[in-house]
């Protein structure tokens, strides 16, 4: 069990790492690390057909995770894009709620949309994933992604802020402590 719950929050393009890096930290301790993916979870509810209709179920299961996971002194990695602030303020409130202090550490995963779109091309469970959604444009859909990306930020309130490039945690500065 981690001594302080620490809420990982990656951050990043399909393709740039981030479920590789949740497995590291998963393996260095899986007692006291628990991953939650939003995907996973649309996964179990709804076989990757995302449906608008379960939005709050999933959002709720998704919730509820974090908050177990933190309450009980682990350290919880928010498996998912987490593209912009706004999602990620939802993922700081909600670490805000728990009596424990929450050390809060984004981890932004920079790559470029073609790599992004060379990277999901080859994801050897998209055969999978297309046969119960069909095909995704995946060109338009990271296109998207790629505009509204914002990098995570201390001012957002994150004690921490690295960045990982090609498997490697590249930058790795602690803010000043910020106050929960």
């Amino acid at each position: 069990m981690a001594s302080q719950p620490i809420l990982w929050v990656l951050v990043g393009l399909p393709g740039a790492g981030k479920t590789t890096f949740a497995f590291q930290l998963w393996k260095e301790n899986p007692t006291g690390v628990i991953r939650v993916c939003l995907d996973d979870l649309i996964w179990m509810a709804s076989f990757y057909g995302y449906r608008r209709e379960l939005e709050e179920y999933y959002r709720t299961v998704e919730e509820a995770a974090i908050l177990r996971g933190l309450k009980d002194g682990r350290a919880v990695v928010v498996d998912r894009t987490n593209l912009t602030r706004e999602i990620r303020a939802r993922l700081i409130h909600l670490a805000r709620t728990v009596p424990t202090p929450v050390r809060l550490r984004a981890v932004y995963f920079p790559i470029t949309p073609e790599e992004a779109l060379r990277r999901r091309k080859e994801d050897p469970f998209l055969p999978l994933r297309e046969r119960f959604t069909g095909p995704v444009p995946w060109e338009e859909v990271i296109a998207r992604m790629a505009e509204v990306l914002e990098p995570p930020s201390y001012e957002e309130g994150f004690h921490e802020v690295w960045v990982v490039r090609d498997g490697r945690v590249v930058s790795e500065e602690p803010s000043k402590e910020v106050l929960l």
